[in-house]
């Protein structure tokens, strides 16, 4: 038993490795994979913010960051030219001018 799957892994392994360096997010790929992929005609990067609060009880708090990810896979997919960067966070919570000013000042 061990033998057979350790003889499926092996033949699973390269698809396995295949796979991943046909991803368009660069999170998913080495730095290599990144070079060769700008110069195959990669010339196209999305880079998508997405932010986690909360919707009450039924919706996860990262639903955003979730739905930017899928989006902007598909879309680099869709283009064929294009790199997706990792999610840049964001706060959720609306900041007005003065908050900012605040801020700022504070740190000085």
């Amino acid at each position: 038993m061990k033998s057979l799957t350790f003889a499926l892994i092996l033949l699973l392994l390269p698809s396995v490795v295949l796979a991943q360096s046909k991803s368009v997010l660069i999170e998913d790929l080495t730095w290599t994979e990144v070079q060769d992929a700008i110069a195959a005609g990669k010339t196209t990067a999305i880079y998508y913010a997405a932010s986690t609060e909360q919707n009450g009880p039924g919706l996860a708090l990262g639903k955003h960051i979730f739905i930017a990810h899928y989006a902007a896979q598909r879309i680099a997919e869709e283009l064929g030219n294009a790199l997706v960067y990792p999610t840049a966070l964001c706060s959720g919570r609306r900041l007005d001018k003065e908050d900012w000013t605040y801020e700022i000042s504070r740190h000085r």
